[in-house]
């Protein structure tokens, strides 16, 4: 239970096996002051997202989490039909080819960099991911195609693993470097999207 509130066992159980042997451990009274900011920092660290289904019973939790390869679940819905299509490409400032994350925080230091006891780093001078996660030449080719850019820096409260460090940062990285586009559609017809929920995968 969340809050009072019931989850969705399914997407749960989902996430569960999509981050595998992962690790998490942590003061939630550090993550935020209510159960949306607590629920925040809990999918920002598990690369995931938690979204509120308004059910007849009341409120259901989903919690949405990137596969292992940082892909997403098979869509649920092909969109055959629509009035308006517009393409545009990412927003600069979510792209980066420098990234650092820090983990292993000690709430008895403070709050700044020295509160926390391992770091992590990816570019193309020095990469700490498992090729598992991001290769070497993943990162040159983004340097090769927007350059030497500093992505803000990461910090995990609720990460002490080094395995699950590289895990999560990892995906981090590949969305940094991920040259993408954002798709937005006006005038779907009633039958074929009037049952979508947020969070629901669909194919164009």
């Amino acid at each position: 239970a969340i809050g009072g509130e019931t989850v969705d066992a399914t997407s749960f159980s989902a996430a569960r096996t999509n981050l595998g042997s992962a690790v998490f451990a942590g003061d939630l009274r550090g993550c935020g002051e209510t159960w949306p900011e607590v629920l925040a920092r809990i999918g920002f660290e598990t690369r995931s997202n938690f979204v509120p289904e308004e059910l007849s019973a009341g409120r259901r939790w989903k919690m949405l989490c990137s596969e292992s390869d940082y892909g997403w679940p098979a869509a649920v819905r092909t969109i055959t039909t629509w009035r308006g299509f517009t393409e545009a490409g990412r927003d600069l400032t979510e792209l980066a080819t420098r990234s650092r994350a820090w983990y292993a925080y000690d709430a008895s230091i403070g709050t700044d960099e020295s509160a926390y006891a391992k770091m992590l780093r990816a570019d193309a001078e020095q990469n700490d991911l498992d090729p598992t996660y991001v290769t070497d030449a993943q990162i040159a080719t983004a340097e090769d195609q927007i350059g030497e850019v500093d992505g803000e820096p990461i910090f995990f409260l609720l990460i002490r693993d080094d395995a699950t460090a590289k895990q999560i940062f990892g995906y981090y990285v590949y969305e940094r470097i991920r040259l993408g586009a954002i798709f937005a559609l006006d005038g779907v017809p009633w039958w074929e999207g009037y049952d979508l929920e947020a969070g629901d995968i669909v194919e164009l």
